[in-house]
C-alpha cells in the first residue's frame, strides 16, 4: 500500500554565463550580460497513480537589474491512467524544437529579456488532460491534448538598457 507523498528525485543545476557584444559608443544600452541561475528539479510519487513535480527557477543578471527572475517553471500534480492523464498546476508544455524561432512553440512565453535569440520558455498555470490511443504499426500512438488556461501574463521583454532592446534608436 502507498503511504503519502515518496521523493523519487531531486536535481539541479548552477551555471554563471559572461555573454558580451563589442562596445558600439553611439548605441544606448548595456552590451554585457553576467548571469547566475539556479534550477531544481523535484520528483514525487504522490499515490500509486499521481505524481508531483516542481522545478523552481532563480535567475539574476548582474549588469542589468531588471533581469530578475524567480519562479517555478514547473509545479505541477499528475494523474496517469493507462490512455489517459490529467494534469494541473503550472508547466511548461514544448510542441517542438528548432535551431531558430519556433513557429509551433506557441503555448508558453519565452523570456526574450534574457536571451532574444534563444529564450527560455517560461512556465503557465492551467490545466492540461491527454488522451492517447494506440493505432498499430503505421501511427504507434495517436494523442489529443486539451488545455484550460485562466490566466494571462505578459512577455517579458527586453529593457531600454539591455542589449536585446527592441527600439527604433538601435
Amino acid at each position: 500500500s502507498h503511504r503519502g507523498p515518496i521523493l523519487e528525485s531531486i536535481t539541479g543545476l548552477v551555471v554563471t554565463e559572461f555573454r558580451g557584444a563589442t562596445a558600439d559608443r553611439e548605441a544606448p544600452g548595456n552590451k554585457r550580460q553576467l548571469l547566475a541561475e539556479v534550477q531544481l528539479e523535484v520528483d514525487l510519487n504522490v499515490t500509486a497513480r499521481t505524481i508531483g513535480f516542481i522545478r523552481p527557477w532563480l535567475l539574476i543578471d548582474a549588469y542589468d537589474t531588471e533581469v530578475v527572475r524567480y519562479e517555478p517553471l514547473d509545479a505541477y500534480v499528475e494523474y496517469q491512467r493507462e490512455t489517459w492523464d490529467l494534469r494541473a498546476g503550472q508547466f511548461v508544455e514544448n510542441w517542438g524544437m528548432a535551431d531558430a524561432a519556433s513557429p509551433i512553440n506557441v503555448l508558453n512565453r519565452e523570456d526574450t529579456a534574457v536571451d532574444f535569440f534563444d529564450p527560455p520558455s517560461l512556465g503557465e498555470l492551467g490545466i492540461k488532460l491527454r488522451g492517447s490511443k494506440s493505432l498499430g504499426e503505421t501511427i504507434n500512438e495517436f494523442t489529443v491534448s486539451l488545455y484550460a488556461m485562466p490566466l494571462w501574463r505578459e512577455t517579458p521583454l527586453p529593457t531600454e538598457s539591455s542589449r536585446y532592446r527592441i527600439s527604433p534608436d538601435i
